[in-house]
């Protein structure tokens, strides 16, 4: 089993064998699939071609692959795409500028750079998006973590969320245990057992959950983000936070079984016990056990059912 270093320009034609050690130093391209144990970017070549990798792979340089990645593990410190599918044993780690285009499967995905993925992830483990990472597609894994900027183009599966910077999901988010804060916007349901609002700029279609508890997190906000707007007992609601730079909460549907609110408005909450805390404009309010109204807020309709 031979070593090949490319340390110049000259570009290098697999044989079909299966080589040790890879390492791009220079600007040669490998032109056509690769089979090795381990693979090292740090120059300025490509692969043109598939990599199947029984070990690590790392693009330290300016380097793209050509077509699918199959490894133990993949990191991205330098800046380089991958034009086909990535299949990790271990993690996919983008530190530096990394694009994938056919999707990621892995036990964990950290994005704390700047990366692109098309059609979606399929993640054993954790995907942690504390950089600026897009993903065209669904997101299934244990634990989905948002403290960076991140635009999902899918739905969400996971056993818990945790939202903490500017997130954005177009689909609906499915977990058992969700936390949302920061800037985020979730265009579908929210569905969860146990869902905890800290008030930052929240946009959420409709959300579903045993309890949902929102809380005032004492952060200011700026507006800026445009939303779908909410008519309630004669007055439209925009997106974003209330006048005075609190944090707010829009939702057009809230149903659960206890349900706890601050600073949120929405057109039907619907509920066993329901707690309507300061701040709230709620335009229908149906409940089957308790329900508390704190005379700041507005309610239209309180139906018991």
């Amino acid at each position: 089993m031979s070593d090949i270093n490319i340390y110049g320009s000259d570009d290098f034609t697999p044989d079909g064998s299966i080589y040790g050690s890879v390492m791009i130093a220079g600007a040669g391209d490998i032109r056509g699939n690769l089979n090795c144990m381990t693979l090292k970017i740090m120059g300025a070549g490509d692969v043109c071609g598939s990599v199947n990798c029984e070990g690590d792979v790392t693009i330290a340089g300016a380097g793209d692959i050509r077509g699918d990645l199959s490894c133990k593990s993949l990191k991205i410190l330098g800046a380089g795409d991958v034009s086909g599918k990535v299949t990790c044993e271990g993690s996919v780690n983008i530190a530096g500028s990394g694009d994938i285009s056919e999707g990621v499967e892995c036990e964990n995905l950290m994005i704390s750079g700047s990366g692109d993925i098309g059609k979606g992830v399929v993640c054993r483990g954790k995907v942690t998006l504390s950089g600026s990472g897009d993903i065209d597609g669904d997101v299934k894994a244990d634990s989905v973590s948002v403290s960076g900027s991140s635009d999902i183009s899918g739905s969400i599966s996971a056993q818990s969320v945790n939202f903490g910077g500017t997130a954005s999901v177009r689909g609906d988010v499915s977990c058992e245990k969700a936390r949302i804060s920061g800037c985020s916007e979730i265009g579908g349901l929210l569905n969860a057992e146990e869902i905890t609002v800290e008030l930052g700029d929240i946009e959420i279609e409709e959300i579903g959950c045993t309890t949902l508890n929102v809380v005032d997190s004492g952060n200011r906000v700026s507006a800026g983000k445009k939303g779908f707007g909410l008519v309630i007992n004669g007055k439209t609601f925009g997106i974003g936070p209330n006048n005075n730079g609190e944090g707010h909460l829009e939702c057009r549907v809230i149903e659960g079984d206890d349900i706890s609110l601050v600073n949120t408005s929405a057109e039907t909450v619907r509920g066993r016990n329901i707690r309507i805390g300061e701040g709230c404009d709620i335009g229908r309010v149906e409940y089957s056990g308790e329900l508390s109204v704190d005379p700041e807020s507005e309610v239209g309709t309180q139906v018991k059912i």
